[in-house]
């Protein structure tokens, strides 16, 4: 019973091996339905924050500079 666990532990990444002459004639199925292109709610007019201001008497940090 603990044959298959321990094959896949033995053989890491290449038990999930799939010759593609196989994988081309397998169906693609997927449990979850596909990706829209259109934004969702949260996305629109989302922006990156903005870089907080210095402090004053403090210079701003330059392009490529450790903080």
């Amino acid at each position: 019973m603990r044959l298959v666990p321990a094959l896949f532990t033995l053989l890491g990444e290449r038990s999930w091996y799939m010759p593609r002459w196989l994988e081309r004639m397998l169906p693609n199925l997927t449990i979850e339905p596909p990706q829209q292109a259109t934004e969702t709610p949260n996305s629109v007019g989302s922006k990156l924050p903005a870089e907080p201001a210095p402090r004053a008497g403090e210079r701003p940090a330059e392009v490529g500079s450790p903080a």
